[in-house]
């Protein structure tokens, strides 16, 4: 059996928890979606330079794209 008091202790604990992660996920749902596009940017530049590294006569090609890749600073402290 569980007294009483440790009982409504442990609850106050559980709800408090429960309220800040609440609280997290509001705050994730709003802003969180920020780094989705550039990671899908990120993704797609990289499926881009693995075709062209395997084309293999399309230096010209590869060394645009890694002045491209390399200038996109959108990812930086982040």
């Amino acid at each position: 059996m569980v007294e009483p008091e440790v009982y409504k202790e442990k609850k106050n604990e559980l709800f408090d928890e429960k309220l800040k992660l609440t609280e997290q996920i509001a705050r994730i749902s709003k802003s969180g979606s920020a780094w989705l596009e550039p990671m899908r940017e990120f993704v797609i530049s990289a499926l881009q330079a693995q075709k062209i590294a395997r084309a293999k006569n399309e230096c010209h090609d590869l060394a645009i794209m890694a002045k491209t890749v390399g200038s996109n600073y959108s990812l930086f402290n982040r």
